[in-house]
């Protein structure tokens, strides 16, 4: 079985959307209540987001994991 990209949208501190990203990374696994539930490093998430966008480098931004695909 193969592990599909997370996605992940960058948002400027005012609210703007700025882009969307593949996250290549595989989620931490988290028992809890018996259930497996994947957790992300956002640390890292904002590591990789400044790789990939170095324009963001001194800027206030946030980054939040999506199911959704912005085309």
């Amino acid at each position: 079985m193969t592990q599909k990209a997370q996605l992940i949208d960058v948002m400027l501190s005012d609210g703007t959307f700025f882009r969307q990203l593949k996250y290549p990374g595989l989620p931490f696994i988290e028992i809890i209540d018996g259930e497996p539930k994947p957790h992300y490093d956002m640390k890292e998430l904002k590591r990789f987001a400044l790789k990939q966008c170095p324009s963001l480098s001194g800027k206030s931004f946030d980054v939040c994991l999506t199911n959704q695909r912005v085309y």
